[in-house]
């Protein structure tokens, strides 16, 4: 199954997220399978990579998930200019008063904007507990992650709450 597809072997509904937190014995960025299972009404988080410690998969039944949200994370790094660099390269072309100019140019910063695709489950373990617990899957690609979760919540019978009352802007 490729990374944009919806269909796993079995025919369910599956998409290949990195884990991020919440699924016991995985670490950060594992790659993983998630799959939804309707004949038992349960979501498989599957390993792609299997090791000692990390060979079973981890079963979530769609009654115990209580929210399904996908997001983007919008991630700005900022770096340094290289101020030396900029002024050889400014020497080189333009001879003296382009290595100054290429210096002063280096100062400052450059910013790179980077954006991360969430999917965060959340669940209970007992109706009654009041702890919800998270999963969470991190990734910058989005494929079909949105009509995963859509598909997820429908399972889980989870309806997003219209606001209620005059909306202020």
């Amino acid at each position: 199954m490729g990374i944009f597809n919806l269909d796993s072997k079995t025919g369910d509904a599956a998409i290949n997220l990195p884990h991020y937190h919440g699924v016991p014995n995985f670490p950060e960025n594992w790659l993983s399978e998630l799959i939804l299972h309707d004949d038992v009404q349960q979501l498989e988080i599957r390993p792609r990579i299997k090791t000692a410690s990390i060979k079973d998969s981890v079963f979530l039944p769609y009654s115990k998930i209580t929210g399904v949200l996908l997001t983007t994370e919008k991630e700005i790094k900022e770096q340094g200019k290289s101020v030396l660099g900029r002024a050889a390269l400014g020497g080189i072309l333009l001879g003296p008063l382009g290595a100054v100019v290429g210096g002063i140019s280096g100062t400052g910063k450059k910013q790179s904007v980077k954006y991360q695709m969430a999917l965060i489950i959340n669940y209970k373990s007992n109706p009654d507990d009041e702890d919800v617990k998270v999963i969470s899957f991190i990734n910058n690609t989005f494929g079909n992650a949105r009509k995963f979760a859509d598909m997820l919540k429908s399972r889980a019978n989870i309806v997003d709450e219209e606001p209620s009352g005059p909306i202020t802007l």
